[in-house]
């Protein structure tokens, strides 16, 4: 897409978010009304949402990372609890790019008609190091046993992509594994951004060889991936509270002046906009090497997210304390983008992680 069809998308989306997402709707559904995500995952398969990352030679739209971003950043302002980002993003994303001609001939149809979901875990990657789940294969099977701590939207999913350690190399392994399969059970919950997480407990669970894809190049190209993903919802998020906190220094009186004529408040304000300009070129930068698998591709991304989760958390603090104490309070929508920010920061690794990640590209 050329930029000013970049920008029609993202006004498309973000009108469209706008009328069936946001903060009020957000409200209703963590307040038990159940029709808001059918709504938001209607309209966004609608606008080809499900079919943004899958070529067109497969029914697809054959778009790519860039287009994602937008998508991400505006599901991050609208707060949408929909599950488009973990199956129609992510999921559709590893399934499309590393996996082999008959799952992709049974998986992506599903996927494009918008029936079908896939969920991914685990959220936070150093459970991959604690060895909670163990795969050992035997004649073209792979047996899995032990638990994944945080599936996003798993209960609204038909399947997970799992991350798993194999117990005889120590490789990481992506499957792709049914919710129907035995030995395979949940307990759902919902985290404390209104998101649907999920415990997964697995007991000798088998998968055939075809849906395990066991490369390192695959599965750090799809760590890559989610980290920009995450990355540019923080992002998002850290702007609708930066733009809530303009309107509120531009209205609220103290002592008979508006407190956004104190020159100290001007100079923070300024701070958190210029380091949320910084994050959002170097996810753009990240977004355009990844579409043209460019060798910095990987670090990028990882840079990206860490500086995205550096800035957003600087800007919903920021945020909180400049709307004073009623920030931390229900009624103010403020304090939901803290908590969005807060959990998205641990999906797909956070600052230490993808810094960690970075300074090991750079032979530090």
């Amino acid at each position: 897409m050329t930029a000013e069809e970049l920008q029609l998308f993202r006004d498309s989306l973000s009108g469209a978010l706008r009328e069936v997402s946001g903060v009020e709707n957000f409200r209703k559904q963590v307040n038990g009304d159940n029709a808001y995500p059918s709504k938001v995952w209607q309209t966004l398969f609608e606008l080809g949402c499900c079919a943004l990352l899958v070529e067109e030679a497969k029914g697809g739209l054959g778009l790519g990372a860039r287009e994602a971003l937008i998508l991400s950043e505006e599901i991050g302002k609208s707060l949408s609890l929909s599950a488009i980002v973990p199956s129609a993003l992510i999921s559709t994303y590893a399934i499309s790019k590393f996996t082999s001609g008959d799952v992709q001939g049974d998986v992506l149809p599903n996927l494009l008609s918008g029936e079908y979901r896939v969920s991914y875990g685990p959220g936070d990657l150093r459970e991959l190091k604690s060895g909670k789940l163990i795969s050992n294969e035997n004649a073209g099977v792979f047996s899995l046993s032990g638990s994944i701590q945080s599936s996003v939207s798993f209960a609204e999913s038909h399947a997970v992509l799992a991350l798993a350690t194999n117990g005889d190399t120590y490789e990481t392994l992506l499957v792709l594994i049914d919710k129907e399969t035995n030995g395979l059970s949940s307990h759902d919950f919902v985290g404390i951004d209104g998101r649907s997480y999920s415990k997964l407990s697995f007991q000798n669970v088998e998968v055939s060889a075809a849906r395990v894809f066991r490369s390192d190049c695959q599965f750090q190209k799809f760590i890559a991936f989610g980290a920009l993903i995450y990355g540019g919802e923080q992002i998002g998020a850290a702007q609708a509270a930066f733009n809530l906190t303009l309107d509120y220094l531009k209205q609220r009186e103290q002592f008979g002046k508006r407190i956004g004529s104190y020159q100290a408040l001007q100079h923070r304000a300024a701070i958190m906009k210029v380091e949320l300009a910084k994050a959002s070129a170097l996810l753009r930068k990240a977004a355009r090497e990844l579409d043209q698998a460019g060798p910095d591709a990987e670090k990028l991304c990882f840079m990206a997210k860490a500086k995205a989760s550096q800035v957003s958390g600087l800007v919903v603090n920021e945020a909180v304390q400049m709307h004073g104490g009623i920030g931390m309070t229900e009624e103010y929508d403020v304090g939901l983008y803290l908590k969005r920010v807060a959990v998205s920061e641990k999906l797909f690794g956070g600052v230490d992680y993808h810094t960690k990640r970075t300074a090991e590209l750079h032979g530090i």
